[in-house]
């Protein structure tokens, strides 16, 4: 499994890059909807570039920690099964998600981490090691990604252009392993 590791500090907007990532994707293959690896519902594509939006306006009035939303879906194309997870804020996420990423044999997984969370990750039940979670798959190869930060943090508009640069590149990257 190829997993693509989106890093940086807390606040960078490595989630909502993300998510903008997730609803590109599956825009430009024409995937309505997303299965939820955690509970089995459903993300549709329209609410998830409105929620993008609305996180976008909440930054503005500097909400935004208050109502982050991430998604952990699941989307098939062109025979290729591709975990996304934004969220990436606890070793305890990451776990889920590489877990689910094994669960449902993914070959391509995105996820968000913290520069701290890069090869041993802390869990409630002590450190949870990169071997251990090579386990779990066949093949595990990690490549890690600098989040891009707006040279001017207080611009939403400086911002929302910086995560969708990167969105992109995230995109065209995915384009070329599938």
């Amino acid at each position: 499994m190829k997993i693509i590791a989106l890093q940086g500090n807390a606040g960078t907007g490595k989630s909502l890059t993300i998510k903008t990532f997730a609803a590109l994707l599956m825009g430009y293959y024409g995937i309505k909807t997303a299965k939820n690896y955690n509970n089995g519902s459903y993300t549709d594509l329209k609410n998830l570039q409105k929620r993008i939006q609305y996180e976008y306006t909440q930054i503005q009035n500097n909400a935004y920690k208050k109502i982050v939303k991430n998604i952990r879906i699941i989307i098939e194309i062109k025979g290729k099964t591709i975990g996304i997870c934004s969220a990436g804020d606890s070793a305890h996420d990451l776990v889920l998600a590489l877990d689910a990423f094994c669960k449902y044999k993914c070959d391509i997984g995105v996820i968000a981490v913290h520069y701290h969370s890069a090869g041993s990750y802390e869990h409630e039940s002590g450190p949870v090691y990169l071997e251990q979670i090579e386990k779990c798959c066949d093949k595990l190869s990690i490549d890690y990604i600098d989040k891009i930060l707006s040279k001017y943090p207080d611009d939403v508009v400086n911002i929302h252009e910086v995560n969708d640069k990167q969105a992109q590149e995230l995109t065209d990257l995915i384009k070329k392993l599938i």
